[in-house]
């Protein structure tokens, strides 16, 4: 079992990677001594590391000395901080100082340059291939130079305020996101270097946007032609863009890739774009509204109808709204969609969602909100650290069943779960839900909305779709023309109406009842056309013996489409289109099947089987005959001829008569008989 945290001498100690068998530092315990003895052993077990981001801004750090015994020092140990000078023990094998700086004992990694460091201008040493997350984090630097010999610059490696410029080396292929500092107004690269280029002090990678200077004052940007991707923090926190242009060929957007920029007031597209649009300067593709600018004006926005999804973070942060209208054709509610708006008030679900995002209202001021029976799909903390005072009674009413087990609705203590009474996976109403209080809600059942249906032989199964209000008991399904009905009872959602005509163009609408209420009709459904039923003939293949030679049998359909034929008895028989191969003895059972069209049907699966038995031995005589030598054949003369009768000469090998072993020859009957004379009349 791993230990507890443990305070000595002035510093904090963790279990190192979760063992109780070492420790690691993880901070001052309040300030920090000068210089920071870090030692090997505490409580009698070895220090090992030091943990990340344990002194993570930390102002009152000085001089650090590390032990030989420190092996590992875990991200952003010490960015940020006003450390001075880091020493190392000389005795270490995996760190050492130079200069004051933190480097891994082979010099290819800068872990940590002293943010308390007074210097402007600062060299990395030659040799370092990698600078480590938050190693240039603070500190008065204004000028880093970078050695040839990197090839990795981590994540958040440079937060110094006073850098405004620097130089990618030529052998730099990776750099994490947010790696520059706010400060940042132009960014360069060696010419050479094959993986990233700079346009005009704004890097590259390939054809990919990878990062706009956060220092860069212009308030306009048009992204250059032949961009194709965006990458994911490219554009964050800029605080003076307020327009961007994309062009054409962007085909690739992340997220919302301008999320991060707090002065964007609006979006252009380039005419032509095959899938992005600017409606009104927000930014919308493929039928979601991907980003709406952070600094647009206005308290209230209505997103076109026609959207069917508003995506992850294409909200977030956009302090000014207060309500947010959407259309019942929105299907998707992305990951933090509307995130972070703490002055959001009002936002009505739409009846057609499906799906609620991971934090889709966090830290907002809605209050009461209305959850269709059709979201299906849950994230985590979709209305968590709600921004109204905790005692203010949060009213979340479900139109249908809970939420998933394990889902977290992320509310205060005061939020009031209302919910429908036959809707499934809540305790009872006296019980809480997740801590919540429950209450029944009765809504009004309401009209329905426009069925779905899928086309059967000669029948359609139609979908009922509820309307948003109550649970209704039953719906009645009508179809047109013909006026053919079915009933669906509920829990059942759909029901089958039969006796249409294959072909014809029939649209379905449905009427919700409960009790005594009934409900107008709900719109029509889409056209629909009942499909044409259609057979398979298959006959049963015979009994046979066992063979080594397939043979082929015969599946039709009368709607002449393809027939599958399937073996369920693998060990028995196996098939290859038609043909059937056995593989022992037994049962044979074989399947044939064939898919229906847009005309037709699937057809009903025909089943046969067979049996394979054991092949016959052949027949071997019990004793082998003495072969003896052929007599020469002999003639013998018929006598006694009658008028109009041909005298034949009888032959054999012995004293029979050929017409023992005679039969039926063209000219006429061959009388048997083994003593008698033949005769054989010629007309």
């Amino acid at each position: 079992m791993a230990r507890a945290s443990l305070a000595s001498n002035g510093l904090v100690f963790g279990p190192f990677q979760g063992s109780g068998e070492s420790w690691e530092v993880t901070g001052c315990a309040t300030v920090c001594a000068d210089p920071v003895i870090i030692p090997s052993v505490v409580d009698g077990k070895p220090v090992l590391g030091i943990g990340g981001s344990s002194f993570w801004f930390d102002y009152s750090l000085r001089e650090v000395q590390i032990p030989a015994s420190i092996t590992t020092i875990s991200g952003y140990a010490f960015g940020g901080s006003s450390a001075t000078n880091f020493v190392v023990d000389p005795a270490s094998d995996h760190f050492k100082s130079v200069g004051g700086t933190l480097l891994t004992k082979d010099g290819t990694e800068l872990v940590a340059y002293p943010g308390g460091a007074v210097a402007t201008s600062v060299t990395v040493p030659a040799g370092v291939r990698k600078l480590r997350m938050g190693s240039f984090y603070s500190g008065p630097a204004t000028s880093v130079s970078l050695p040839a010999s990197l090839e990795e610059i981590e994540q958040q490696v440079f937060g110094l305020n006073g850098l405004t410029t620097i130089e990618i080396p030529i052998s730099v292929s990776i750099i994490g996101e947010d790696a520059f500092g706010p400060a940042m107004t132009a960014i360069s690269v060696a010419a050479g270097n094959p993986t990233f280029r700079a346009t005009e002090g704004v890097l590259f990678r390939g054809n990919e946007l990878f990062a706009y200077p956060r220092g860069r004052t212009a308030t306009t940007y048009q992204i250059p032609a032949g961009t194709t991707a965006i990458q994911n923090t490219a554009l964050d926190r800029n605080s003076v863009l307020a327009s961007i242009a994309l062009p054409v060929s962007l085909t690739t957007l992340s997220s919302n890739p301008l999320r991060g920029l707090s002065a964007l007031s609006s979006v252009t597209v380039e005419a032509g774009h095959q899938t992005l649009s600017a409606i009104d300067g927000v930014l919308f593709g493929g039928g979601a509204l991907i980003a709406y600018p952070k600094a647009k004006a206005g308290a209230t926005y209505s997103v076109p109808a026609g959207t069917t999804a508003i995506g992850n973070s294409a909200f977030i942060g956009v302090s000014a709204l207060t309500t947010i209208t959407l259309p019942d054709s929105i299907t998707v509610i992305g990951s933090e969609a509307f995130a972070y708006n703490p002055n959001l008030e009002t936002v009505d679900l739409p009846s057609e969602l499906t799906t609620l995002g991971t934090y889709a209202l966090y830290y907002t001021k809605v209050t009461n909100v209305v959850v269709p029976h059709t979201v299906t799909d849950w994230g985590w903390q979709v209305f968590g650290y709600n921004q109204n005072i905790p005692t203010s009674d949060f009213h979340l009413y479900f139109e249908g069943d809970a939420p998933p087990a394990g889902s977290d609705i992320g509310q205060n203590n005061g939020a009031i779960i209302h919910r429908i009474e036959g809707t499934t996976g809540w305790p009872a109403f006296a019980e809480p839900y997740l801590g919540y209080a429950q209450v029944p809600w009765s809504p009004n059942i309401s009209t329905p909305r426009a069925p779905s249906g899928v086309a059967l032989a000669e029948s359609v199964r139609v979908t009922a779709r509820r309307g948003n209000g109550g649970l209704p008991s039953s719906y009645l399904v009508e179809a047109s023309p013909g006026n053919a009905t079915c009933t669906i009872v509920l829990p059942d959602v759909s029901c089958v109406v039969t006796g249409l005509t294959p072909g014809t163009a029939y649209t379905f609408t449905t009427k919700a009842t409960k009790a005594q209420t009934n409900t107008a009709s709900s719109p029509a459904s889409a056209i629909i056309r009942p499909l044409a039923a259609h057979t398979i003939s298959f006959t049963r293949p015979v009994d046979r013996a066992f063979s080594s030679t397939p043979f082929v049998v015969t599946a039709t359909s009368d709607a002449n489409l393809p027939v599958v034929l399937a073996s369920s008895t693998l060990d028995v028989c196996t098939v290859s289109s038609l043909e059937v191969t056995m593989l022992t003895t037994g049962t044979c059972t074989l399947s044939a099947n064939a898919a229906g069209n847009s005309s037709y049907s699937d057809a009903y699966e025909i089943i046969r089987s067979f049996t394979i038995s054991e092949a016959e031995a052949p027949t071997t005589p019990s004793t082998v005959p003495t072969e003896s030598p052929t007599p020469s054949p002999t003639t013998t003369t018929v006598d006694n001829v009658e008028p109009g009768v041909v005298n034949l000469p009888v032959t054999g090998n012995d004293s029979k008569p050929l017409a023992f072993y005679a039969c039926v020859i063209v000219v006429g009957l061959c009388l048997i008989s083994a003593g008698r004379r033949r005769r054989v009349r010629i007309d």
